[in-house]
């Protein structure tokens, strides 16, 4: 009888949460890792201190990116209904949380689902430096860890053959660089491709572009978000400050057929984005 009843009440409870977040503003800020997404969603925080900002909230033990449509739809509700309740009385219908997270860019379909007020904001690096960075990714006690044997998001990553679109053996054979080339590619392919199946809700920034001109960026995300247009007053600190002992790696250190073979890895997607960036006015 108590596993009838808890049965019964885990459902009503996922109901409610599922409710609650289709009635709820969010705005999700996605892209490969060192990307620029804590920047930018601690600027937003800075320029908002009315918003709730979360950066990288665990959803799940299990890789969301590798997981299908419906389990990361149940996911996300199971995880983000906490939010819900934060939009009842929002008549201003501003967006109740800003979250920055690469780990759910695979996600976002699935949380546009469950947030029907929900925007997406994807931030795209070069490819050239932002494998550099992401390959340089260090802390104290897993040293360099991007993709490595012993990264310890390794779960949480995407993975090709779990997704059914390379097999084990060949992923194996990738190295290290090649996989993170791999991924920047296969994430940033989907934020184009979602930019162009929901183009009233999702924005694609240029990570050179909001540094070279922060203000106009910040300005054109604000409008997007409908929130109050303001202008940052102080410099933003990211999350990289809690980095230790990292070591800048260059593309340079690489052999010429890794750095070929990332080139072809990259090569059409990069294409893709400078000529979806240099049509922008």
């Amino acid at each position: 009888m108590q596993k009838v009843t808890m049965g019964i009440y885990n459902t009503i409870a996922w109901q409610v949460k599922n409710q609650l977040l289709s009635r709820s503003r969010a705005a999700l800020i996605t892209g490969t890792g060192r990307c620029g997404t804590s920047f930018l969603a601690n600027s937003l925080g800075e320029l908002h201190p009315e918003l709730h900002v979360e950066h990288e909230v665990e959803p799940t033990g299990i890789g969301i990116q590798n997981l299908s449509p419906q389990d990361q739809r149940r996911v996300i509700i199971d995880a983000r209904g906490r939010f819900g309740k934060k939009g009842i009385f929002d008549k201003k219908h501003r967006p109740v949380l800003i979250e920055s997270n690469c780990f759910l860019a695979m996600g976002s379909e699935a949380y546009m689902d469950v947030w029907q007020l929900c925007h997406v904001i994807g931030i795209i690096r070069a490819w050239d430096t932002c494998i550099e960075s992401m390959a340089s990714q260090t802390y104290s006690t897993h040293p360099s860890f991007f993709y490595a044997d012993h990264d310890h998001q390794r779960s949480r990553r995407p993975n090709p053959s779990q997704l059914g679109l390379m097999s084990e053996s060949e992923w194996s054979k990738h190295s290290r660089i090649e996989k993170t080339a791999w991924y920047w590619s296969y994430i940033n392919n989907h934020l184009m491709d979602l930019e162009e199946k929901y183009p009233a809700r999702v924005r694609l920034v240029s990570f050179e572009q909001l540094l070279a001109d922060q203000d106009e960026v910040l300005n054109d995300i604000q409008a997007f978000l409908e929130i109050p247009i303001r202008k940052l007053k102080r410099e933003v600190a990211t999350n990289s400050s809690e980095e230790l002992n990292q070591r800048r790696v260059s593309l340079k250190e690489y052999s010429a057929e890794e750095i070929e073979s990332i080139k072809r890895i990259t090569e059409a997607t990069q294409t893709r984005v400078t000529a979806y960036f240099s049509d922008k006015p």
